[in-house]
């Protein structure tokens, strides 16, 4: 439990650096691309290795909304949409 809410940590912190520091870096967009698929990447994986545990029903729910976040980021709304409804079947 504790390592996956690391791990999730990890996400958060390289989709935060992404959208606050590249944003605004017109020369910088496809590095800041390729750091939110990598997470978003790392996310799904850590997912996978979770599985339907019972026990972290929230920390699953708060990764489906981060790759909610990543995938509107990146102008993929269908895929955010289809994330957000996997975490609000989880809350």
């Amino acid at each position: 439990e504790r390592g996956f809410a690391r791990a999730l940590e990890a996400v958060q912190l390289l989709t935060q650096t992404a959208d606050e520091e590249l944003e605004g870096a017109p020369r910088l967009q496809q590095v800041r691309r390729r750091l939110l698929e990598t997470a978003r990447s790392f996310c799904r994986e850590l997912l996978s290795r979770r599985g339907e545990d019972p026990r972290a029903l929230h920390a699953t729910a708060l990764s489906h909304t981060l790759l909610a976040g990543i995938a509107h980021t990146l102008g993929e709304s269908d895929a955010a949409l289809r994330e957000l409804e996997r975490a609000h079947e989880l809350w």
